[in-house]
């Protein structure tokens, strides 16, 4: 936190669980992405939703560990989309689930992620007839 908030002003820290949960609504704005994770995810979830843009996303990281805060958000209007696998410092599978608005209209700049690798074009990538 430290580190950060010195390149960062918009940075804040809060302790106590109840502040946390309710920060989000410190800024006064709605958000565009939000990601849910830590100790109080279950109770991050209205904040979340009350607090995200009419056409925004909602991640909810180890939603197979949290299943009553995963079926809480199953219940709003968004869209789940749920990526299981494994991840490279871990022995097991785990699932973070993403929230999109059914207004979500968002076009990608590339279909390469970050430090991904470019391919070229297969050459039966063309009208073969």
């Amino acid at each position: 936190y430290e580190k950060v908030k010195l390149k960062q002003s918009n940075v804040f820290l809060k302790t106590e669980l109840n502040d946390y949960v309710n920060s989000i609504y410190d800024l006064n704005k709605k958000f565009d992405v939000i990601v849910i994770d830590g100790e109080a995810r279950f109770d991050c979830v209205q904040p979340s939703l009350e607090c995200l843009k009419d056409d925004g996303i909602i991640i909810l990281d180890n939603s197979d560990w949290h299943k009553n805060t995963k079926e809480q958000l199953d219940k709003s209007n968004l869209i789940p989309i749920h990526f299981h696998g494994f991840k490279a410092i871990h022995i097991d599978s785990e699932t973070t689930s993403c929230y999109i608005s059914r207004d979500f209209k968002r076009k990608p700049k590339s279909i390469i992620p970050m430090a991904g690798t470019i391919r070229e074009q297969h050459i039966t990538d063309t009208k073969q007839i």
